[in-house]
């Protein structure tokens, strides 16, 4: 469970907030499961919503240690004025996730880049997996628009 695992790369303040995140996906029925590595998906109406990864970044003499989110939003485009008019729009277009061609060795497309408009702001080349954005080490304030935009989804997804 990613509960036992959270501790051993965060702690203090860091820590909290992704084990309260984690908490407010199952008390929202989104249950992160074990996907691979150190890396956990949450699903909603059988599709992923989120991943939950945990991670270390060398950074010369010491290991950082992180945290991130990324978001796999299907119907975005359902709820996509709310979340300008709410002032959400800068969370997706703060760290987009690039399209880096699924993984293949040399880079080359996966034939699902493309080119979104989020909040009058044209991201091109983002992935085609409905990844949007990448909350890297989030803080609270992010963390508290990832759950709202996170609640956007699935009331698009049931609708």
């Amino acid at each position: 469970m990613i509960e036992d695992v959270i501790p051993e790369y965060l702690d203090g303040e860091v820590k909290a907030l992704a084990l309260d995140f984690v908490a407010w996906l199952r008390m929202n029925r989104m249950s992160p499961t074990w996907a691979s590595g150190n890396s956990w998906k949450s699903s909603y109406k059988g599709k992923g919503i989120c991943y939950v990864k945990l991670f270390t970044v060398d950074r010369g003499e010491r290991n950082n240690f992180r945290w991130a989110i990324s978001l796999l939003f299907n119907d975005f485009h359902r709820y996509e004025q709310s979340v300008v008019n709410e002032g959400m729009h800068e969370i997706f277009t703060a760290k987009p996730w690039y399209c880096h061609g699924c993984g293949r060795p040399s880079g080359e497309s996966c034939g699902r880049k493309r080119d979104v408009v989020v909040g009058g702001k044209e991201l091109i080349g983002v992935c085609g997996n409905n990844y949007l954005t990448w909350a890297n080490d989030p803080n609270e304030t992010a963390v508290t628009g990832i759950k709202r935009l996170i609640e956007l989804e699935k009331a698009a997804r049931t609708a």
